[in-house]
């Protein structure tokens, strides 16, 4: 799966976006004119018994993911200037799936649902 995301990441066409998504844990990357937004979500989108402890948001951190800073953005992020390769492409995949693995806990990849949409459209 990461090696697949990775590759399709740098070809994604405007406005796109594809969610990995586990029950109410989540990891999306957004294509914009001039980057690649790539968000995981935070306390702010997840129910009480699903919170992230003090020790997995900074292992997010640690990770190179960007704190929730609202109300400019909620969620954890990394932002990639165009032009991407597919090195970066690959590098972003390694971190949502990594995300979800390591602090979410998502176990399997077969768990994970993968949605795709363009909001332009």
């Amino acid at each position: 799966m990461t090696q697949d995301l990775g590759r399709r990441l740098p070809l994604l066409p405007v406005g796109d976006i594809v969610i990995l998504q586990s029950g109410a844990h989540y990891t999306q990357v957004h294509r914009d004119t001039d980057e690649l937004d790539v968000e995981a979500v935070s306390n702010h989108h997840l129910p009480a018994h699903q919170q992230l402890s003090a020790a997995q948001q900074e292992q997010l951190a640690a990770a190179g993911w960007t704190r929730p800073a609202p109300p400019a953005t909620y969620n954890w992020w990394i932002r990639q200037p165009a032009p991407f390769s597919t090195r970066d492409g690959l590098r972003l995949a390694e971190r949502m799936v990594a995300a979800l693995r390591d602090v979410y806990g998502i176990v399997s990849p077969d768990t994970l649902v993968e949605q795709t949409d363009n909001i332009l459209d």
